[in-house]
């Protein structure tokens, strides 16, 4: 389990699954970096990190 310790006061924890569902659907959607990153600000700044 990977974790980020703390955003906005709270304790976020993304594990490989949830980023390879967000990766899935960035595919599936046809989706440029920059649109995820639109799209999901806190998610992709987080997978960024990782």
């Amino acid at each position: 389990m990977l974790a980020s310790p703390s955003f906005n006061g709270k304790n976020i924890f993304i594990n490989q699954h949830h980023m390879n569902l967000f990766i899935n659907y960035q595919s599936r959607m046809g989706l440029k970096e920059t649109d995820m990153a639109k799209k999901f600000p806190i998610t992709y700044q987080l997978i960024a990190e990782i």
